[in-house]
């Protein structure tokens, strides 16, 4: 797998590539089909380079020696306190860089990375990518149409309020919602799901 690395202008989506977590080959080879700028967490630099992705920074503990990547033109970012988020470093190095969005792969999905994700709503887009489901920040209204037997999960951050839930002509409403719940569609049909007040994310099986 390679990706081509060709002159951006910031308006594709940059790439995160984590390593908390194992991550999808084939995932990471969709993301990459418009070279996006790439940014990785963490020392596996060198099976980024055994996989052929080009790497435009690196993330990692100021202690860990980088005179061993091959790549060249990598930028280093050391940093002195690895026990802070480094996911949220990582957002905060494309919002000043004035990317419009980034794609996350290898990242748990925990509390804290959905708190991170909160806390740049409004200054980048982020959708977090594993091999089966894509997570992302819902702006009140998601409308889709979904085969029946579609997989979503519907995570609230704190409360969510005036939930409504459609699929085809079934429709359930929630004055608010505070817990995660699994959902499975039962027909063929547009889904959509609105809210008037709160951070709600959307967990999405995609493949």
């Amino acid at each position: 797998m390679s990706s081509h690395h060709v002159v951006r202008e910031n308006q594709e989506p940059a790439l995160i590539i984590s390593s908390q977590t194992d991550f999808d080959t084939e995932t990471i080879g969709q993301l990459l089909e418009w070279s996006p700028f790439t940014l990785v967490i963490g020392e596996n630099i060198a099976l980024m380079q055994v996989m052929g992705i080009k790497v435009d920074a690196l993330m990692l503990d100021a202690e860990i020696n980088a005179d061993t990547i091959c790549q060249f033109g990598v930028e280093i970012i050391k940093l002195e306190n690895t026990a802070n988020n480094l996911l949220e470093k990582a957002l905060d190095y494309f919002i000043e860089k004035g990317f419009p969005a980034v794609n996350i792969v290898g990242h748990l999905l925990s509390e804290q990375t959905m708190t991170s994700m909160s806390s740049k709503i409004g200054q980048i887009k982020t959708v977090l990518f594993d091999a089966d489901y894509k997570l992302f920040f819902l702006e009140n209204r998601y409308e889709k149409w979904l085969p029946a037997g579609s997989e979503l999960q519907l995570i609230p951050q704190g409360r969510v309020f005036s939930l409504s839930i459609q699929n085809g002509k079934e429709t359930t409403e929630k004055d608010f919602l505070e817990e995660k719940i699994n959902i499975i569609t039962t027909k063929d049909g547009f889904f959509t799901i609105t809210y008037k007040k709160g951070i709600l994310f959307v967990n999405e099986k995609w493949s």
